[in-house]
């Protein structure tokens, strides 16, 4: 009953991911389509969201349909307690999107990355055409602002987890010969398996990068005061990457230099059973089963990277808009240990095989070391943006 109804889902989940069966996935979901529809006119908008969106924040599209002599029909989305009720709506995968910043998903949402100066000033416009509908379209401006939290990684790559051994072989099976009468013989022994094979060790995690960030004030196009931030990451090479805040609003920065976890080890492989001794007279003695392998070692987590802050002395309060994270990563876990095999089974006058040992666990990785403390510092701004063309500094 189990083995079924895991079977029912496995077969629900290749439906929903494949797109010749979208069909079939509205039928489950509920969901309608323009399709053979007489569509005169198209309209988009975001849903919550007037004329601003935040850069680094996802924002969801709907589109609605207006259909000759019908109510019209709008795409689903989700409610704020995080439902989606998609009955009697119109899935996104009829629609094609394009943006002039950003990407939209296929569930509609709008994400316009926060990339700093190149956003300055701008907006983000969004179109939208039918598959079903040819010739029509819509389209929606929206308005860009920096008043939320942004989160960038530059922690280290977690380490690679260690493969698991090989099962060993079963040991083959004893000959069975007649076990009464004139030709009566001894029936064949089993042989013994092989052993499991020990986990790999995991991948030891990468080392947090080693960043410099710099913060001054500068005046936007509007007139607003905005923090540029910009991102100096030494270990790929000094790539800079820039961002833009507005305190005012809510934005702060939270950068990650932490060190990448250990990969866990891998687990020894199961020992291999014994044969069964054949049938005779007298009976053939099964085999013993094999050792199980030994769990692979966890790889030790990378080392928190090196930070240093500056920003225009003239403003302390640009200190407290980052918040920096360089811990070491955590250790890899100890691969556990194969599990030995089960012994050959006899039969009556035969003897039974002994089971294998299990195999001896891994060792857990070590943790790595966090970075020194971040280095904060007050400096000329003149120093950390010497030329920065016609951009107007506070």
């Amino acid at each position: 009953m189990i083995r079924r109804y895991a079977w029912v889902v496995c077969m629900l989940l290749i439906v929903l991911l494949v797109p010749g069966c979208a069909w079939l996935k509205r039928a489950i979901e509920g969901t309608e389509t323009l399709e053979d529809e007489p569509v005169t006119g198209l309209h988009l908008s975001s849903v919550n969201i007037k004329d601003k969106i935040c850069a680094g924040e996802r924002v969801q599209l709907q589109v609605s349909a207006d259909i000759e002599g019908k109510p019209s029909m709008t795409t689903w989305h989700y409610s704020a307690d995080g439902g989606a009720d998609k009955k009697g709506h119109l899935t996104f995968e009829d629609f094609t999107f394009s943006s002039s910043f950003g990407k939209i998903d296929h569930e509609g949402f709008l994400l316009v990355p926060n990339t700093g100066l190149e956003l300055l000033g701008q907006g983000v416009k969004v179109e939208v055409t039918s598959k079903h509908a040819p010739g029509l379209n819509a389209q929606l401006e929206l308005g860009i602002h920096f008043g939320c939290g942004v989160v960038l990684s530059f922690a280290g790559a977690p380490g690679q987890a260690g493969q698991t051994g090989a099962a060993g072989q079963s040991g083959r099976d004893g000959r069975s010969e007649q076990s009464s009468g004139s030709y009566a013989r001894p029936g064949g022994h089993g042989e013994d398996g092989l052993n499991g094979g020990n986990g790999g060790s995991g991948g030891p995690g990468g080392n947090g990068h080693n960043l410099t960030i710099d913060l001054a004030k500068i005046v936007s196009p509007g007139k607003a005061e905005l923090v540029l931030v910009r991102i100096t990451n030494h270990t790929e090479g000094n790539l800079t990457r820039s961002v833009l805040l507005d305190p005012a609003g809510g934005g702060r920065l939270v950068v990650s230099a932490d060190g990448g976890a250990g990969g866990p080890g891998g687990a020894g492989g199961i020992g291999g059973r014994g044969g069964h001794g054949g049938t005779g007279s007298p009976a053939g003695n099964g085999g013993n089963g094999a050792n199980g392998g030994d769990g692979g070692n966890g790889g030790d987590g990378g080392n928190g990277g090196k930070v240093l802050l500056r920003y225009d002395s003239r403003h302390a309060d640009l200190a407290g808009l980052v918040e920096v994270s360089n811990r070491g990563g955590v250790a890899g876990a100890a691969g556990p240990a194969g599990a030995g095999g089960s012994g050959g089974n006899t039969y009556s006058g035969g003897r039974q095989g002994r089971s294998g040992r299990m195999g001896n666990s891994g060792h857990s990785g070590r943790p790595g070391s966090s970075g020194p403390s971040v280095d904060v510092q007050p400096v000329d701004l003149r120093l950390i943006f010497p030329d920065m063309g016609g951009l107007k500094f506070v």
